[in-house]
């Protein structure tokens, strides 16, 4: 099968938050999930909670290895149902580690790991 996407995948289970209104006018609900995947483009990640396409939402990553945590906005590209709950993924829109260049320091990360195989 040929890879049509435009950065690789790098598998993590990282714990994830949240805060993502269900409509315009709701306040924002706090979702804890589990991070699936990784790329210099966004994430993917798992949630007992269905988000909406589109929707804008401020976001925070703590791996669980030696990758320092990460803040962010970012926005919801999709979402799908699934056994136990749902899968979202998203894009980033904007990262910080303070003075870091996050989406190379992503980027390089992934190429990194991307070869190693799992302990």
């Amino acid at each position: 099968m040929i890879e049509k996407r435009a950065f690789p995948r790098l598998p993590r289970d990282w714990e994830i938050e949240c805060q993502i209104s269900k409509s315009p006018t709701s306040q924002p609900v706090l979702i804890k999930g589990e991070i699936r995947d990784l790329s210099t483009g966004g994430f993917s990640f798992r949630s007992e909670w269905a988000c909406p396409s589109e929707a804008f939402f401020p976001f925070a990553i703590n791996p669980t290895d030696d990758f320092k945590p990460m803040v962010g906005v970012a926005r919801m590209a999709w979402t799908r149902g699934q056994e136990g709950g749902y899968e979202c993924g998203a894009k980033f829109v904007w990262v910080d580690w303070r003075g870091v260049d996050p989406q190379t320091t992503i980027g390089q990360y992934v190429l990194d790991n991307i070869s190693k195989k799992p302990s």
